[in-house]
């Protein structure tokens, strides 16, 4: 791997370690310095969500526009200086507006993250990379929170300070130590598309403009942000991966209630992610490594049908060792997919359109996170873990179904539009 991509790799780290420290201790911020109700405390987190996820189209269309670099750097600065505000904001709804800055800065900036280290390494090692990124974040978010213990019972209000340090070390070291490299063809693609929203990709058609309301010309516009439905492989990762993380965002919401319904205290459940940290730091790049070296139509499958097992596992499961076992399983799943995923879109995009197609997918996928809570908590309210736990077995079996459908290219190679293949990795 190159010097600059250790150098974006390290100031990750840096970044996710200021993440542990700070993520899971807002609640209890907003709780013992504002004196919220925990509902007030959902109230403020899921905004920040909300706009975490519709930043990433716009900063998209910026990395296309400007390259990675100046987005990256700008979203980390903007970050840490947001941050910095919000833990000695006056009110909590000041509190909330710097929140959500903070996190529309950083989300906004992870697509053009991707984009670059696609940028940064020869395609073959793409999949290695991202791999490489996923351990090392979660190597540093498994450190941080016991570190942040330390911090947050000398004053709570140093997490604010540290995390608002780490994003601007992240800043400083993409800002000196990475390069402004951009695709070939991106400057071409960028003044060729107009308003480069719109653009479609090379050999796919371009949407009518047209009249219409505003309502059309706003619909027009936002839909501009993502790739032509045409290009099907794409849409075809995309709704398999939203499948995917809808389950998977059922093991930190729907499955400690459902423990807590059926056992009542579980003193274990921790440690269920305890071993999902321990699997990803000390397998994720020797599997990625071996992996990579098979079609990549038959290991997103895997993935699926791993998702799928958990899920199983998890439905006839008594305590403790079978959980565990349902967590191995999910966390395969997780070390094949992930930097496959993040691969294959890079290997998906046309020419100078690689922030807009990690922008995109960054959001889709982002939605079965940000779906997964609620479409899991009404399904448990509804049926219990008898209809909870079938149904997201069934996502994953219909994720398989659409990982394996012919789109995605024979030998499950991603497909560009006009059909030209690209290995994902």
């Amino acid at each position: 791997m190159p010097g600059a991509f250790w150098a974006l790799a390290a100031g990750r780290f840096v970044s996710a370690l200021g993440d542990g420290f700070f993520f899971p201790f807002i609640a209890m911020f907003l709780q013992q310095v504002h004196r919220l109700p925990p509902e007030q405390v959902g109230v403020i987190m899921s905004t920040a969500g909300v706009g975490s996820l519709l930043a990433r189209l716009p900063a998209g269309w910026l990395t296309d526009r400007l390259g990675f670099k100046p987005v990256v750097v700008g979203g980390l600065a903007g970050a840490g200086l947001a941050v910095v505000a919000a833990g000695w904001a006056p009110s909590p709804w000041a509190f909330a507006l710097c929140y959500a800055a903070m996190s529309a800065m950083v989300w906004g900036s992870f697509p053009a993250l991707l984009h670059g280290a696609a940028l940064l390494v020869p395609p073959r090692r793409r999949e290695e990379a991202y791999s490489i990124l996923n351990l090392l974040s979660n190597a540093a978010i498994a450190v941080g929170p016991v570190l942040g213990t330390y911090v947050v019972d000398r004053d709570i209000r140093l997490i604010f300070l540290l995390d608002g340090v780490s994003f601007l070390v992240f800043a400083v070291v993409v800002a000196r130590w990475v390069p402004a490299r951009r695709e070939g063809g991106a400057v071409t693609a960028a003044r060729s598309s107009g308003s480069g929203t719109n653009a479609a990709p090379r050999g796919a058609p371009r949407p009518t403009v047209g009249r219409g309301g505003w309502g059309r010309r706003a619909l027009r516009s936002v839909a501009g942000f993502f790739p032509p439905l045409g290009h099907r492989a794409f849409w075809q990762l995309a709704v398999g991966a939203l499948a995917m993380n809808l389950i998977y965002s059922q093991m930190s919401s729907s499955l400690p209630l459902d423990l807590h319904r059926r056992f009542g205290e579980v003193p274990w459940y921790g440690w269920l992610w305890t071993l999902n940290g321990a699997m990803i730091a000390t397998l994720q790049y020797p599997v990625t490594r071996w992996a990579q070296r098979y079609d990549a139509r038959p290991r997103r499958v895997a993935a699926a049908l791993l998702y799928a097992t958990a899920a199983l596992i998890i439905l006839g499961a008594r305590p403790v060792a079978p959980f565990f076992f349902a967590f191995v399983a999910l966390t395969a799943g997780e070390i094949l997919f992930t930097p496959l995923l993040q691969a294959s879109v890079a290997a998906m995009a046309p020419a100078g359109q690689g922030g807009r197609y990690q922008a995109a997918a960054s959001l889709l996928f982002g939605l079965g996170w940000t779906l997964g809570p609620a479409v899991g908590g009404a399904l448990l309210g509804a049926g219990g873990p008898r209809l909870l736990w079938p149904t997201m077995a069934a996502l994953g079996l219909a994720a398989a179904a659409v990982f394996g459908l012919g789109a995605l290219g024979a030998g499950g190679r991603a497909q560009r539009p006009q059909g030209q293949a690209v290995g994902a990795g």
